[in-house]
């Protein structure tokens, strides 16, 4: 993802796949940067905000995920589920 970064630096998509893969492989924090970064560009986009709010509900920090999921779509009721 790190190359595919390099070459479309402003993909919020790209930039959000590589904070998942971040977030897996346990480097957290650099996860929450990227995912920062396109909320920087794009405040209401709906991957960033979803994933810094499971990375939220992993932490057990139920008020900061809570926060997160302001503004989020869910039709199905996943994310209330998920709280």
């Amino acid at each position: 993802y790190e190359g595919a970064l390099n070459l479309a630096p402003e993909d919020l998509d790209v930039r959000c796949d590589l904070a998942g893969a971040l977030w897996e492989s346990g480097q957290q924090e650099e996860a929450a940067r990227h995912y920062q970064k396109v909320l920087e560009v794009s405040p209401d986009f709906q991957r960033a905000r979803r994933g810094l709010m499971a990375m939220a509900l992993k932490d057990g920090d139920l008020e900061r995920a809570m926060e997160w999921r302001i503004g989020l779509d869910d039709p199905d009721g996943e994310i209330a589920h998920s709280l």
